[in-house]
């Protein structure tokens, strides 16, 4: 599925950049009618359109995140599997969001209490770090989350 993401990466010569846009905008479903076909079309569409691989990154870890809290555990995997093939050493954040949520994944199916406190533990570790936006956010996102259960 985001095969042509990792292209547009990997080479960033215009010839190749306008082939995979241009692959892109064919793989695009004019009328999508899955969540999943318009998912795949706004992460094509933001490829095109910034081409930058940052936004296209944390659309799919925001997609990863979707996916669990509604319980798609499947599909998250496929996203997960997507991007553990082009996720870096300096793709920080986006790494530790999938740590956080594939455990909250995990707790979702499981239902174990020691799960969820080992959640708070690392988004409590991650405020004494001073990432407090991301723990932040993270706390708001499964506290929503677990309510909607």
């Amino acid at each position: 599925m985001l095969q042509y993401l990792v292209i547009i990466w990997i080479n960033r010569s215009c010839h190749v950049l306008k082939v995979d846009v241009e692959g892109l905008k064919s793989l695009i479903n004019s009328n999508a009618k899955m969540k999943m076909d318009k998912t795949f079309n706004i992460l094509a569409k933001s490829a095109i359109i910034a081409f930058n691989s940052e936004i296209v990154k944390k659309t799919a870890i925001n997609l990863y995140v979707y996916l669990i809290s509604k319980g798609w555990y499947r599909r998250a995997e496929k996203i997960e599997e997507e991007l553990d093939k082009f996720l870096t050493e300096w793709d920080m954040e986006e790494k530790i969001s999938l740590h956080i949520f594939k455990k909250f994944a995990k707790y979702k199916k499981e239902k174990s209490p020691e799960l969820l406190e080992e959640i708070q533990d690392e988004i409590e570790m991650l405020k004494k770090l001073g990432v407090t936006g991301i723990a932040n956010r993270f706390a708001m996102d499964i506290e929503r989350y677990c309510k909607s259960d």
